[in-house]
């Protein structure tokens, strides 16, 4: 079926069309209750040289180069089996460095359903930077004097809602309420059409009802006129034998 039957079909069963779009419109609606919103919330932290690197009173923005690999370390570490284990922490968070930028800048992104939970997450997240960070350079018995250090740069304390996956559900729903409909006028459409053929070919062939009715009681009668004439023959048979055997009987009768 092309485009241009499907048009006429469309219009030939408005009524399921009109379902169709009823049941559409319920889908989208259904979908956007299941699927929840998501809240993101992001934090980024700048890893910053020690100070036996800067000097006394040194600035240690001017001395952030070389650090990149160290950030790369931190982010696969926080990122481990161990902290998305935990019990306080969402699944939902990706600890990555900033490639946006050349300086050692850990991007953390948090996203869960519930706001409340992702400003929790990110806060645990954030502060296991830190401690992850010193426990590497504990392991690597470097001492406190030549840690690195990490700052908190940015915090976003209130979650940003994020409806890309309610209007992906949606999107789906909207496809099969269409595809649905679409396959149901085709076919309402085609069940009429051979129903109509079939009403033709019988109409066509002289099969009414009281017609069959008429014939069938011509058919009755001309069995019953064909009864009654062998019973006649039959008697005038039978009468002619008797006069036959008793002729004065006969006369007498």
């Amino acid at each position: 079926m092309n485009l241009a039957e499907l048009r006429q079909a469309a219009t030939r069963c408005w009524y399921v069309v009109l379902a169709g779009s009823l049941c559409m419109v319920a889908l989208i609606l259904i979908s956007l209750q299941v699927v929840p919103v998501s809240y993101e919330t992001k934090a980024e932290v700048l890893l910053l040289p020690p100070q036996t690197t800067t000097g006394p009173g040194g600035n240690p923005y001017l001395s952030l180069s070389g650090l990149q690999s160290t950030a790369d370390v931190v982010s696969r570490s926080v990122m481990g089996d161990e902290l998305a284990s935990s019990a306080a922490v969402s699944d939902h968070f990706v600890v990555e460095t900033d490639r946006t930028t050349s300086g050692p800048l850990l991007l953390v992104t948090v996203t869960d359903s519930i706001p409340q939970r992702a400003n929790q997450t990110l806060d645990f997240v954030v502060r296991k930077i830190p401690e992850t960070l010193a426990g590497l350079q504990a392991a690597s018995s470097v001492k406190p004097a030549f840690w690195i250090t990490a700052e908190v740069i940015t915090s976003q304390r209130v979650p940003t809602a994020l409806h890309k996956n309610q209007v992906r559900a949606a999107i789906v729903a909207g496809v099969v309420g269409v595809v649905g409909t679409m396959a149901a006028v085709a076919l309402v459409d085609r069940l009429l059409l051979l129903r109509r053929r079939r009403r033709s070919a019988y109409d066509g062939a002289g099969g009414g009802l009281p017609d069959r009715r008429s014939s069938a009681r011509q058919v009755v009668s001309e069995q019953d006129d064909v009864f009654l004439s062998a019973l006649s023959d039959q008697a005038a048979g039978d009468l002619r034998i008797a006069v036959d055997k008793d002729p004065a009987g006969a006369r007498a009768g």
